[in-house]
């Protein structure tokens, strides 16, 4: 992820947001992000997570012990709440899911579809695993004033077409 220059970013506890691109990110220090994850209502819904195959793959799947199919995870929150996902593939699709608390997450954090989780690991040696939040972000043109008519329209004909314009008042 891009890190936005230091002028755009708007600072809430932990929760850092871009006011251009409307990006947000968790900053703690110590931690490498791994990778964010937006809900969708079947993550909510039916008590587990779907997690990418590339993204699992590639941070997760080493926790699994010789060609087991699943391994129990133990993240913390920003609130230092330590959480035991059970982390498996199903064989009928192949996915990659966390389980467990899973529900118990989602229930106690308020969680909705369109909110985003960010999973990241320390720096250190132990390569501790982090799980956080983030509220689903609004539309910047949402948070926007409505503009104010100050052109008056003005028709121009081109290549004998008739193309409407706007003129300063």
């Amino acid at each position: 992820m891009n890190s936005p220059s230091n002028a755009n970013i708007q600072n809430q506890g932990n929760y850092q947001a871009d006011r251009i691109t409307g990006e947000g990110f968790l900053s703690f220090q110590g931690r490498e992000e791994l990778f964010n994850k937006v809900l969708m209502q079947s993550d909510i819904k039916q008590y587990r997570l779907v997690i990418p195959k590339r993204l699992a793959r590639r941070y997760f799947q080493l926790h699994l012990q010789n060609r087991s199919e699943a391994a129990f995870l133990l993240m913390e929150d920003n609130e230092e709440k330590a959480w035991n996902f059970k982390y498996s593939i199903w064989r009928s699709s192949h996915a990659h899911v966390l389980t467990g608390e899973w529900s118990k997450f989602v229930k106690e954090k308020g969680l909705k579809a369109g909110d985003v989780v960010c999973f990241s690991r320390s720096t250190g040696p132990d390569k501790r695993l982090f799980i956080d939040w983030m509220p689903q972000m609004r539309s910047c043109i949402a948070d926007l004033p409505p503009l104010k008519a100050t052109q008056k329209e003005q028709t121009v004909r081109l290549f004998g077409v008739n193309i409407s314009t706007s003129q300063p008042n």
